[in-house]
């Protein structure tokens, strides 16, 4: 360009293609420029093409809608090619050596981007909330022992984003479900592989330490579920940036006794004088404190658990952002197989309201039943209408 000062400042090419035009003749000097201007007009063109191409391929993914991703290797040609609809896709399973390429395969043929087996879930909350949008709160789930939350927490890391708790991650929560599932284990304390396991034993991904859930963070959790004392509560979220909305599950007191009792292994026999075996039954009493609970940055609601796990998922559902890649969520035990029909104390109503009566108001669960008593009958019952 430098050949001639007139070039010197000019850029553009149509600038140059009428400056050639004035002085055409076959000379060396114009035959050089001709081909200089050919040339930088096919970059342009080419670049051209490379923008539209790639912005065309965007458009159509971000359009497409809800899908599921077929994950290929690089051998085939595509690595993920997002389809329509949740259901559209079929993958080869005997195809191991590449599905083991990608670090999605694994034995279970029902596991791997399946149809949800709902569990209750109704088809609003299985359905991708593609338009979902943040909410104005923060929601946790104060996971009082034995009402259920091992299993709420674990479902919703597994089929939703930014859920984050004690019990499970989203953000890591496929590859924990799906290393339980191969291990063939029913407790939630199994023997892990994962670094959790290996460095905090008997902790694992699906059962994450408090001190390793601060080290992360909680500024991208959109929902919460902690087993710890009440106190953890205003301490992480008084001056949070959104209002906390925390949810108590509240349980019958007399199935909620039983399942304590069957967790520590200790049989209740019925005594006349029954106050011993319930109080060595009775377990996580500093997970609910009305008093450290009650501030202005924390609103408290409630639910029926373990009787409503199902229809609270699916209210949960319409709140939090569905994922795209999921999986069947494997069940945990932390109890051992109860007999029901075996207990005592369901012999006798005269008995049952007795020791019922005691749990409510003569143990430290005194302020979680009050709670509960109330909040059940109120407009803060999340499912009162369910």
């Amino acid at each position: 360009l430098r050949m001639d000062k007139n070039f010197e400042d000019k850029g553009d090419i149509e600038e140059l293609s009428s400056f050639l035009e004035k002085d055409s003749s076959p000379t060396p000097t114009n035959c050089a420029r001709t081909y200089l201007v050919s040339f930088l007009i096919s970059i342009v063109v080419l670049q051209t093409s490379i923008i539209f191409s790639r912005s065309f391929s965007f458009g159509k993914l971000a359009t497409s809608g809800p899908g599921r991703y077929d994950m290929t290797n690089d051998e085939t040609g595509s690595i993920f090619a997002l389809t329509e609809g949740r259901d559209s896709v079929e993958y080869d399973y005997n195809d191991k050596k590449y599905l083991e390429h990608t670090g999605i395969y694994h034995d279970s043929s029902e596991a791997l981007f399946d149809q949800h087996d709902d569990s209750g879930l109704d088809s609003s909350s299985t359905g991708s909330n593609w338009g979902w949008r943040s909410n104005s709160v923060t929601y946790g789930l104060l996971h009082m022992a034995k009402t259920g939350g091992t299993t709420i927490n674990g479902e919703l890391s597994m089929n939703y984003e930014r859920v984050c708790g004690n019990r499970g991650n989203s953000y890591d929560f496929y590859q924990a479900n799906n290393r339980f599932r191969k291990s063939g284990s029913h407790n939630v304390y199994y023997r892990a592989t994962d670094m959790i396991a290996e460095n905090l034993p008997p902790h694992n991904r699906g059962v994450v330490p408090l001190e390793i859930m601060k080290e992360v963070g909680f500024e991208d959790c959109d929902y919460i579920a902690l087993e710890e004392h009440a106190d953890i509560w205003p301490e992480l979220f008084g001056s949070w940036h959104r209002p906390l909305e925390l949810h108590v599950p509240c349980r019958d007191p007399i199935s909620l006794l039983m399942s304590m009792c069957n967790f520590v292994n200790k049989p209740f026999n019925c005594k006349k004088n029954f106050k011993d075996e319930v109080d060595i039954c009775l377990i996580g009493r500093f997970r609910f404190d009305m008093t450290r609970l009650t501030h202005p940055n924390i609103n408290l609601k409630c639910f029926s658990s373990t009787t409503k796990i199902g229809d609270y998922l699916n209210y949960m559902g319409e709140k939090l952002q569905k994922k795209q890649v999921y999986s069947k969520y494997v069940h945990r035990d932390s109890n051992i197989p109860r007999h029901k029909e075996k207990e005592c104390i369901w012999k006798s109503e005269l008995y049952k309201r007795s020791v019922e009566n005691y749990i409510m108001k003569h143990t430290f669960f005194e302020d979680y039943f009050a709670f509960c008593d109330n909040c059940i009958v109120s407009k803060n019952n999340l499912l009162a209408y369910k």
